[in-house]
This record gives structure tokens, sequence and C-alpha cells, in this order.
């Protein structure tokens, strides 16, 4: 599990930190911090998959499907409403992928999409999710998932 530095004391990663290798993030962008962890990753392992913390409708059937995935295409997506993705998985990853790609924005799958074509990479794109950046996002979260927000 790769974290910020400033959260590694948090209680939630001292309550899993027994259960899996926790990693600090290293890299000043989104891009460059998910570049360094795939590539890392890959080092150790022959499929590595990233997930946002902001997508609380991933489940175990998902991961499982995205792992799966990784043995017939070289990355794997989850993409998200407002455009981006909230998983990324690859089995030889390459940092052209996030060349040129406006972040934070409507147009980040887009511009991954048209790079991975440039680069004829193989990819799957598992249904479409939700993740939650704003107010109304966290309304969403309230009613879908209460039992995540009840004591906020």
């Amino acid at each position: 599990m790769c974290i910020r530095d400033r959260n590694i004391n948090h209680v939630f990663f001292n309550a899993v930190g027994s259960n899996c290798q926790l990693k600090s993030q290293v890299g000043e962008s989104l891009a460059d911090r998910m570049s360094l962890a795939l590539s890392k990753g890959l080092e150790e392992h022959k499929k590595v998959i990233l997930i946002g913390c902001d997508c609380p409708s991933i489940n175990q059937a998902m991961l499982k499907r995205a792992f799966l995935e990784l043995d017939r295409h070289e990355y794997v997506f989850i993409p998200v409403e407002d455009g981006g993705f909230s998983l990324i998985g690859s089995r030889s990853f390459s940092s052209t992928i996030f060349h040129n790609i406006a972040w934070s924005t409507n147009q980040v799958m887009n511009q991954v999409r048209s790079n991975l074509k440039k680069n004829n990479h193989t990819w799957k794109e598992l249904p479409t999710l939700w993740d939650v950046d704003e107010i109304t996002d966290y309304h969403r979260l309230s009613k879908e998932i209460p039992q995540l927000t009840h004591c906020l």
C-alpha cells in the first residue's frame, strides 16, 4: 500500500500495517506518484493495481476482475463519471500513457485513451463508477452508502 508520508501514523494505516506492506508515495505530481508506484510494483510483481481512496463503490469482485483482465490486456481501468479514473492496473507500465494529461479535468480518461492508442497498448475498461470530489458527491455517498458518512 502506497501512502503519503504525512499520513503514515493515521489510525487506519496503523490498523492495516501488519497485514500489508506500507510504502511511501514518491513524486511531485499525481502522474509522477502513479508512475513510480506502478514501475516499482512491477519490479516485484507481475501485475499491479492502483486505486483511488475516493471511490467507495469499488469492491472485491471488481478488484478480482481487474487482476484477471491483466492476463489479456496490458492495462485495466475503472473510469469515473467525472472523466477521470479510479483504478489503473498494469502488467507492463510505460509512463507515456500519462504524457500531456490535463489532470483534475473531465478529459483525463479521454487523454489517457489517446495515449494508449498512440502507443499501441491494449487495455480493458470496467464499468464506470463515481468518486467523491465535490459536496454533491458527498451527498450521493450519504444516500447510497450511509454507513460511511453517519458519523461525519
